[in-house]
């Protein structure tokens, strides 16, 4: 699959929203994998997977198979039904973005504002949080904290946004793809003395 919209297009000028996380409520539908992978529910799961990426979205690709695949009382996948869901996913192939590697669908409605949510573990894990989503959380942190910082301390003010009090391998590998994102995007920039600003100032 290949990227067809450009993420976020967030916009540097534009100030950060702060928002919580909506999970979208999917009715149970016990089905086990054959019945699933058939293609007799196809729409069915192509009408769960709008609402989601809706209601959630950005949401990486490993969250939305989670959420769909659950909805159908499954919580693992084989390789059929991997590839099944991959043919179903297809059909939103506009909406995906690759943000530094990783798969991510995005509201067919867009945003009117870059925005991130604090995470919370019942929810979402970090490495299942978009680097659209992170870019904007580090946004957000230069935007509170004078527009200037440098790396190690950027990275603290990252984690404080999006709600962890401690490190970890999976955080600092989601600060260095949303970094990477964010620059990519023209969100951040570097300083002739190596801090890290917001675009435009």
């Amino acid at each position: 699959m290949k990227a067809s919209v450009s993420g976020a297009s967030l916009y540097s000028t534009a100030m950060t929203e702060k928002k919580n996380y909506t999970t979208c409520i999917l009715e149970t539908t016990p089905l086990k994998s054959e019945e699933l992978q058939s293609g007799g529910h196809d729409d069915e799961m192509k009408r769960r997977i709008a609402l989601c990426i809706e209601v959630e979205g950005p949401i990486t690709r490993a969250l939305l198979q989670k959420r769909i695949l659950n909805s159908f009382g499954l919580f693992r996948a084989g390789w059929r039904l991997e590839d099944h869901f991959d043919e179903v996913l297809n059909s939103f192939s506009r909406q995906l973005e690759i943000e530094e590697g990783v798969e991510v669908y995005h509201p067919a409605s867009g945003h009117a504002a870059p925005f991130f949510r604090p995470s919370t573990k019942d929810i979402r894990f970090s490495h299942q949080i978009p680097p659209s989503e992170g870019a904007a959380a580090i946004k957000a942190a230069l935007e509170e904290d004078g527009g200037r910082l440098k790396k190690a301390e950027l990275y603290r003010c990252f984690l404080a946004q999006l709600g962890y009090s401690k490190s970890g391998s999976d955080l600092q590998q989601l600060f260095n793809k949303s970094l990477a994102y964010a620059v990519s995007k023209g969100l951040i920039k570097r300083t002739s003395k190596g801090l890290l600003t917001v675009q435009g100032l």
